[in-house]
């Protein structure tokens, strides 16, 4: 598309002093134009516009807390014609009922309704809006017939698609239908799964409330032969599991609609909510009595609680012994020490007596040899006083014969 130039002119700075006449003025101004503008393009409108966007939208099969979300994706539509061309391209696929009459529509879940199995396994929004397109024209009142609608009642089979098509594509009205249908809430007993059939009672038990998951995919419970940390992840998700199952029209125990004025109609609504959390409270307890009783059963949680206790023991009698090897060597240590201390007084104590020997050998070689002395300075004496005794009595003798 193309867009003119704007030219801009500004007469008092383009005209120069003196000029006669604006004509001449004129001639002399040098005229610039601006850039050109981005061409605008034509916004298209019309039912014919609006059946080309409406062709090409479509419902992502998005998962937003485990319950499927609208958003827009390139959808090749079939042109309602109910071919299987369709149906091949969702994740489950549908056949409308042909014995649906008022008596015995509401024996249905909002899924049945629409074609699809009693709890809508793998629907996506998508294949909502084909089943609800295709249902329109099979059991809209116009296509069935005009009996009821001459009398002025409204069909009660078209009715429920109707609703059953608005709530499973709202999110929030979804979640709360997908929790208020049959489930089975009951767990294995306590001592349930302890003599060899641990997997067969638990697994469908965990597959089975993996439905209400926000986190998914929930990790697999696992074979027998799973490795330990496998094991442990899988009860760590349970142990933090995080449920989106809405309890809002379980708990539903007063009708809004039955209230007399708004402030009767707020008390009701407070009332529900209550309600409403009480039981996921009680929801959660009963998930976490599941998780409790499945560890205490688990075979592979009870092996590597037996090696983790072996391995203990191992370490605390590996500690031990080597507290008792110190104690032992300890006590070698004072042992030899004191045998040592002994040995060495013993020696100080026989190398004393040895030379208490020796000293009283001494003296008593002493007093021998002192007595020795005594008895020969005792003769000597004695040989002395007789020689000067004998010397003596000879000088007397002497004496006399000289007289």
């Amino acid at each position: 598309m193309s867009v003119a130039c704007i030219w801009y002119i500004d007469a008092a700075a383009a005209l120069p002093a003196g000029a006669p006449t604006a004509t001449a003025a004129v001639s002399q101004i040098q005229w610039t134009s601006q850039p050109a503008l981005p061409p605008l393009p034509v916004q298209p409108a019309g039912r014919a516009y609006w059946a080309f966007v409406n062709r090409g939208r479509t419902i992502d099969a998005r998962k937003i807390d485990n319950v499927t979300a609208l958003a827009t994706e390139q959808d090749k539509d079939g042109g309602g014609s109910g071919g299987k061309g369709d149906e091949a391209d969702d994740a489950a696929s549908f056949q409308l009922r042909d014995d649906l009459t008022a008596d015995n529509v509401g024996n249905f879940t909002y899924y049945e309704l629409l074609g699809f199995d009693k709890y809508g396994t793998g629907v996506t929004d998508d294949g909502l809006k084909k089943a609800y397109r295709k249902a329109v024209l099979k059991y809209h009142p116009d296509k069935v017939g005009a009996s009821v609608a001459d009398e002025g009642e409204e069909d009660e089979v078209f009715i429920l698609m109707q609703k059953a098509y608005e709530t499973l594509t709202d999110v929030t009205k979804k979640r709360a239908y997908d929790s208020s249908l049959e489930f089975d809430d009951t767990i294995p007993a306590d001592d349930a799964g302890k003599n060899g059939d641990f997997f067969e009672v638990y697994g469908p038990v965990f597959s089975r409330n993996e439905r209400f998951a926000v986190v998914v995919p929930a990790p697999p419970l696992g074979g027998d032969d799973a490795p330990i940390e496998e094991v442990n992840k899988f009860y760590e998700y349970w142990a933090n599991f995080e449920s989106w199952r809405d309890f809002t029209l379980d708990s539903a125990e007063h009708n809004l609609d039955d209230a007399e004025d708004r402030y009767h109609k707020r008390w009701m609504e407070k009332e529900n909510a209550k309600r409403s959390k009480d039981l996921k409270k009680k929801e959660y307890k009963r998930l976490s009595r599941l998780v409790d009783n499945a560890y205490a059963a688990d075979p592979r949680v009870k092996r590597a609680r037996q090696a983790e206790a072996d391995a203990k023991r191992a370490k605390k009698e590996a500690r031990e012994a080597e507290k008792r090897a110190k104690e032992e060597a300890a006590a070698k240590e004072v042992a030899d020490a004191r045998a040592a201390a002994a040995a060495t007084e013993a020696e100080a104590a026989a190398r004393a007596k040895d030379a208490k020997t020796v000293r009283e050998a001494a003296k008593k070689e002493a007093r021998r040899l002192k007595k020795i002395l005594r008895a020969g300075f005792a003769a000597a004496l004695a040989a002395e006083s007789a020689a000067a005794a004998a010397t003596a009595n000879g000088n007397g003798d002497a004496s006399n014969h000289e007289h």
